[in-house]
């Protein structure tokens, strides 16, 4: 599993590739990190939202969203964001693709990019939303709990 400082280093490696971006698309191929909603609803949650921030809340990849919202994302032990031009082919285990307004594909891949959710942020400050980050983590653990009986 990836340390603090990868995390941190992810979050500014991605930051300046998505910030100020929009999202035209979002394509779920996997549908178990994203229980609890369907793929058309995942795309119609985030089709032609801003992205305002990237930041993290411990192990967390948060992206900050112009309607409010934060999708936290989690790379578990090994997944990766990888950003592609619409003529690169996508990698194995394309998980997630967001297309971007840019004409770039921000890709979750890997087995372990898990975890994939849409939070209300409502008006508050990440550290005080109940989802962020004990919530938040029971709920995945329940999920991955129930993948796995």
């Amino acid at each position: 599993m990836p340390e603090l400082p990868e995390v941190e280093h992810v979050v500014r490696a991605l930051s300046p590739l998505v910030v100020g971006r929009r999202i035209l698309a979002a394509e779920l191929n996997l549908k178990r990190i994203a229980p609890g909603i369907s793929r058309p609803g995942f795309n119609r949650q985030l089709r032609n939202l801003q992205i305002t921030a990237v930041g993290r809340r411990g192990k967390y990849i948060l992206f900050q969203l112009e309607s409010g919202h934060v999708l936290a994302t989690h790379l578990r032990m090994t997944g990766k964001f990888v950003s592609l031009t619409t003529d690169q082919s996508l990698p194995p285990y394309a998980h997630v693709v967001f297309y971007l307004d840019d004409e770039r594909r921000l890709v979750g891949r890997e087995a372990d990019v898990d975890a994939v959710r849409v939070a209300r942020d409502q008006g508050r400050d990440l550290e005080r939303n109940p989802l962020f980050p004990a919530r938040l983590h029971r709920l995945m653990q329940a999920a991955s709990f129930k993948r796995e009986i």
